[in-house]
């Protein structure tokens, strides 16, 4: 089992961050990363697409991204997000 490092984590989701099509995520906030003690860091990292909604839902939650579509509900849902980003 290989554990999902800092370094793995922020590629995984600059990388999101670079091609989400929701102009209220821009670039990927390094402050997350404060968050991830004893919980993202001890995920497996299996490359899949699990592990990839896992950590990107954990990140949209952080950023509060749910309070963006209480405010404009034209945006798609995080899930409409991730899925894009998966097919990518």
């Amino acid at each position: 089992m290989v554990k999902l490092t800092q370094k793995r984590i922020k590629e995984i989701l600059t990388d999101f961050c670079n091609k989400c099509t929701s102009p209220f995520i821009v670039d990927y906030d390094e402050g997350f990363m404060e968050t991830t003690f004893d919980c993202e860091d001890q995920m497996e990292d299996d490359n899949s697409d699990s592990m990839k909604k896992c950590l990107i839902g954990n990140y949209l939650l952080w950023y509060a991204y749910d309070y963006v579509l209480q405010d404009d509900d034209t945006q798609p849902t995080q899930q409409e997000l991730i899925n894009e980003y998966l097919k990518k």
